[in-house]
């Protein structure tokens, strides 16, 4: 994916109200989205975050989202209901956006599915947002392509 798209790839599991990196491949563009892996971020501003939300029903999802809050309470929720809206889309369409929520200059694209083991696992692209606003449709779809391919992997 990353050879395809030229940004960064990034792959995060669920623990606690967190999304937290447990791989990266760095972009091959000469300004890239970087992470540490182990690095911790909210469920309710980011990409990776939102679509894991996504693989929970709605009542699991608003803890998980409260649980978010308090763990990272530098990233309040601007508009709740705004969000609720943005997870029921990403359920139907399997693409959930940070547009600079997270981090100002930084947005992302999204996708989470579910592990044999019924443990939601996202694959998110971020970029700088100059260059994500111009190339998010092609980044949205090469993911969702991504996703077909990890799902007839792992069969779910």
């Amino acid at each position: 994916l990353r050879d395809e798209v030229g940004e960064t790839v990034d792959l995060s599991i669920l623990s606690g109200g967190s999304a937290v990196f447990i791989d990266q491949i760095p972009g091959q563009q000469r300004l890239v989205a970087v992470s540490g892996i182990g690095e911790r971020f909210p469920l309710h501003c980011t990409a990776n975050g939102k679509a894991i939300l996504s693989c929970f029903a709605k009542e699991d999802a608003a803890a998980l989202i409260d649980k978010s809050v308090t763990e990272h309470a530098d990233y309040p929720i601007a508009d709740r209901s705004r969000l609720l809206k943005e997870l029921d889309a990403t359920r139907r369409k399997h693409l959930a956006f940070d547009l600079a929520e997270h981090g100002i200059g930084i947005s992302a694209v999204g996708t989470a599915m579910v592990d044999p083991f019924g443990r939601p696992v996202a694959v998110s692209i971020p970029a700088p947002t100059h260059r994500f606003n111009a190339e998010r449709e092609m980044l949205s779809a090469a993911l969702l392509r991504f996703r077909e391919k990890l799902q007839s992997i792992v069969g779910r």
